[in-house]
């Protein structure tokens, strides 16, 4: 993960990953410049680390495709 998203989630007060793990994904895209990209490193951590997604999803905006990860 990125640093600038691990300061994003510690301005926010999200310091572990059960922290992250509780909030909705329209909590975390409503923090100044917290946009998909990071969202997808959020997402990627959980992978890497087999932690369940929270059921967050990344909606392409060319063709308003929605992909799970």
């Amino acid at each position: 993960m990125s640093v600038r998203t691990v300061n994003y989630l510690k301005e926010h007060k999200v310091h572990t990953i059960g922290d992250l793990v509780k909030l909705k994904q329209e909590d975390l895209l409503s923090i100044p410049n917290f946009g998909e990209q990071t969202l997808q490193e959020c997402i990627d951590l959980f992978d890497r680390l087999k932690v369940p997604n929270p059921g967050w999803e990344i909606v392409t905006k060319k063709n308003n495709k929605k992909t799970k990860s």
